[in-house]
């Protein structure tokens, strides 16, 4: 455990620490002002008098609820000072235009245009300062059908294609038992938004607005399940994976073709495995277990004989070959204990997902040993409490908990009174609690309008990703899309594994050159196709490597320090060079060294265990739901070093935790375990604040809406929706405590009226009713998604191989400067243009490709 340093003054050199944000935001969007903050900027977070909403949001340290005492407040407010007023009247909305004057950015999470409506829209604001950066983070971004929908966390979730995929087949679908991911998405986007925006800044010496869309944001955590949809006409469906129930989806045929574990219990708890076999599979993560089976004398001769290199396709095996390997395995894995397994991983080298609670998090040998967890001192409390960590390590710029999460207004004095002038009675009146506003607005208020013209905002950074699968690819797709010239290093001898995963267009072989989603995931960015392994390969990596401004690997821990392309040997001939190592558990600790993808980070980082029924085993998303989060996270990382960069010239080592990078998105639950001794569960679709709060079944096969009711207002427009049935009047429904009480009727009443219509015309009354609402959107309803389509996020790119198909876009828009998206690369596509950028001459990249050190085929798959 570590102490944090909180003295009241950021250290004078930190990635931002020149700069002042000013957070307007709540709920999971306040994780935006958290990253800039742990970065160094002076985050003042403005409340309302009598404090902000989310101070609302549970867990409660010592279950005492009170504004104060809000453990989702302190976890995503540290690093951040409070002051309180209205900006609504008119000494509120004076001292908000004062701290504009002197602010870099201004973040809100308000309906679309409600800022413009009271008279602090983004050109109102810009007048005032034109180098101020106005971000607004949304449901559904700014303008469009949906843009002012009644919304929850869940119902963007819903909207956004993950849901659906979600869950046991035989129930709903269901989301992540700690529902703020959806702004939370939203947040780190708007995070990475402002420091693109920042890096602009720089040259450019002007501001711009920024549109981030939760829906956006969410539906780029999805995996290549989109594709099947536009490939084939195909809808993935969810899957079970229950230890001992488990079914495989093959959705080439859209049908379940055997069943097969994917859980397996351990003695204290459930091990996410998958067995893993045949020439493709180049970890050969059941032979090791098998080995270690036999040093036990566990593994039956029949076993020992299995080809697992050659001869052992999972694919092709009969159902009851695959259950008494199965059976194996499970005897096997339920006398080791999940930390007894991992450990044996890392030494092996094989992939598990240990599938952690909230107590395994907060005890975990790995994370204790990195510092991730840091006593914070609650003077108010007389009690340190401990926090998360931030996500990354940074050699030059260490980010850190400089300061608790504020008190309501705790920095009312300071910024306002000593900073602004605002004497003593006028203090006391902005400090007054709010009464309701009396000014007209719009109920449905204009968003800002967002036209960029101009150059890209990244246009000549230069970055080289030597990186495979989803992180490191994703995280110099967004620095690409936004202008960087950004070179991906394929190996050519050892293809990634992303080039063939399905689906792939009818009619097109499975090869390396036309997977859609690899496409997808890589587009923006060259490819050039080495042979790390050789002197002539190599030469093309060091090249590349002096070059670049940014360097992002994503290998095994150790991996290019053996290939000699290591931060400490790049630095020597690049000093200035940011670069950046994300890997499962970071660089260092006892368990660094363990190997896996994001389904194996997922689980450790507590999600799957958050996932699910509370009478079922947890259920798995359908995604490598931890790749998602941490690429953002990585590209936030990268700008804000390049910036700390601008200022200094001097560049720096970044070493990201996966792990840790998906923790920040349960935090609370965490910080709940320290300061509760509570380990949290799943809880399907419910919220404690909400009932009904589900996903119910609506009129054909397969098709679901999710309902939210938050108070009164909503359970009568609820009511009118579906013509006020006998039923719903009912005495013991009418307060939101009776409705909570008998949440068990309501979940069976509800989809009485729901089964008889179409989803969509569920969502359609709800919302009419103010109720939110959504269809549980699946890979057709997102392609064909009006909201989506209305704001361009689907794109259509000729590929060179493949030919024209779709891509997904940016999740935000700015105001000036555009985003320009190319197609994914084939494997050395750029070859002769990367060579040439480097100087070389033709010969030299002829010489080169004659002794095998570049090429565009493949040595071995």
């Amino acid at each position: 455990m570590t102490t944090a340093n909180t003295s009241d003054q950021a250290p004078p050199e930190e990635m931002l620490s020149p700069f002042r944000v000013l957070d307007l935001t709540e709920g999971g969007c306040l994780y935006c002002g958290k990253l800039l903050g742990d970065m160094g900027a002076d985050v003042i977070k403005i409340e309302e008098p009598g404090g902000s909403p989310s101070r609302s949001i549970g867990p409660f340290w010592h279950d005492r609820v009170h504004p104060e005492k809000s453990i989702f407040w302190w976890a995503y407010n540290a690093n951040k000072r409070s002051v309180t007023f209205d900006i609504e009247s008119t000494n509120g909305s004076a001292a908000f235009l004062r701290l504009v004057e002197g602010a870099d950015f201004v973040l809100d999470s308000f309906s679309p245009g409600y800022m413009g409506s009271i008279g602090l829209g983004y050109q109102e604001l810009s007048r005032i300062n034109p180098r101020i950066i106005v971000c607004s983070i949304t449901p559904f971004g700014q303008s469009g059908p949906k843009a002012h929908n009644a919304w929850s966390d869940l119902s963007v979730w819903a909207s956004s294609g993950l849901a659906y995929l979600t869950g046991h087949p035989t129930r709903p679908p269901v989301g992540i038992s700690f529902m703020h991911q959806a702004a939370l998405h939203g947040g780190t986007e708007a995070a990475v938004a402002c420091l693109i925006a920042l890096y602009d800044r720089g040259r450019s010496g002007q501001g711009q607005y920024i549109d981030v869309s939760m829906q956006e944001s969410s539906y780029s955590a999805m995996t290549s399940w989109q594709e099947y949809w536009e490939t084939s006409g195909i809808i993935p469906r969810r899957k079970s994976t229950f230890a001992g129930v488990g079914r495989v989806f093959d959705p080439d045929i859209n049908e379940i073709t055997r069943e097969a574990r994917q859980l397996y219990p351990a003695k204290d708890g459930i091990l996410m495995y998958d067995i893993q076999g045949g020439a493709r599979n180049r970890l050969q993560s059941s032979r090791p277990v098998v080995e270690w089976m036999r040093e036990e004398g566990m593994a039956p001769d029949w076993l020992l004989k299995l080809d697992w290199s050659k001869g052992f396709e999972l694919n092709e095996l009969s159902q009851e070959t695959v259950q008494a390997v199965e059976e194996c395995f499970v005897r096997f894995f339920q006398g080791k204990t999940k930390l007894e397994v991992m450990k044996r991983s890392v030494d092996d080298h094989f992939m598990v997902g240990p599938i952690h609670t909230i107590k395994d998090i907060a005890t975990h040998p790995q994370l204790r040993s990195r510092g991730f967890f840091r006593e914070v001192w609650h003077q108010e409390l007389e009690s340190n409490v401990t926090y998360c960590g931030p996500y990354v390590e940074a050699s030059e710029t260490p980010m850190s908990i400089r300061r608790r999460a504020p008190l309501i207004g705790e920095h009312n004095q300071e910024i306002l009174g000593q900073e602004l002038g605002i004497g003593e009675k006028d203090l006391r009146a902005l400090e007054a609690v709010k009464v309701a506003s009396t000014k007209p607005r719009p109920a449905k208020a204009t968003g800002e309008p967002v036209t960029s013209q101009g150059p890209r905002p990244l246009e000549g950074l230069k970055v080289v990703i030597a990186g495979h699968v989803v992180v490191g690819p994703l995280s110099g797709w967004i620095l690409g899309l936004h202008g960087a010239t950004v070179v991906r290093v394929d190996s050519h001898s050892r293809v990634d594994s992303l080039r063939v995963q399905r689906p792939f267009f009818p009619g097109q072989p499975r090869t390396i050159n036309n997977g859609p989603y690899f496409a997808n995931v890589n587009s923006s960015m060259l490819c050039v196709g080495v042979d790390w392994k050789l002197p002539t390969g190599k030469r093309i990596v060091d090249k590349l490597l002096r070059w670049a401004d940014v360097v992002l690997e994503n290998f095994s821990v150790g991996t290019m320090e053996r290939l000699g392309f290591g931060y400490s040997t790049v630095s020597i001939d690049n000093p200035g060079v940011v670069y950046i190592s994300t890997c499962m558990f970071g660089q260092k600790g006892p368990m660094s060294e363990l190997v896996g993808l994001g389904s194996a980070g997922m689980a450790m980082a507590g999600f799957v265990h958050l996932t699910g029924w509370p009478d079922l085993d947890p259920n798995p998303l359908q995604t490598y739901y931890t790749d998602y989060i941490n690429y953002k996270q990585a590209a936030a990382a990268i700008l804000g070093a390049l910036e700390y960069r601008r200022r200094t010239g001097r560049g720096q080592y970044l070493d990201q935790s996966q792990v840790e990078g998906g923790i920040q998105y349960l935090s609370p639950m965490v910080m709940d375990w320290f300061s509760n001794g509570r380990s949290a569960d799943r809880s399907g679709n419910r919220l404690p604040e909400a009932a009904p709060h589900g996903i119910y079944s609506c009129l054909g096969d397969d098709r679901w809406c999710f309902i939210g009711v938050f108070d009164d207002s909503q359970w009568h427009g609820l009511q009118r929706a579906m013509d006020n049935p006998p039923w719903a009047a009912a005495e013991k429904f009418e307060t939101a405590a009776g409705r909570k009480q008998y949440e068990d009727e309501l979940d069976v009443l509800v989809p009485t009226w729901t089964i008889t219509r179409a989803a969509e015309d569920v969502e359609a009354q709800l919302q009419a009713e103010g109720v939110p609402s959504s269809v549980v959107e699946n890979s057709q309803d997102t392609r064909l998604d009006v909201q989506l389509n209305h704001r361009g996020f689907f794109r259509r790119i000729e590929h060179s191989v493949i030919g024209e198909h779709t891509y997904r876009g940016p999740c935000f828009r700015f105001s000036r400067t555009p985003d320009s998206q190319f197609a994914g690369p084939a494997l050395g596509e750029h070859n002769t243009e990367v060579c040439k950028m480097l100087g070389m001459t033709d010969g030299e990249i002829e010489e080169t490709v004659r002794e095998g050190g570049l090429g565009t085929e493949p040595v071995s798959l």
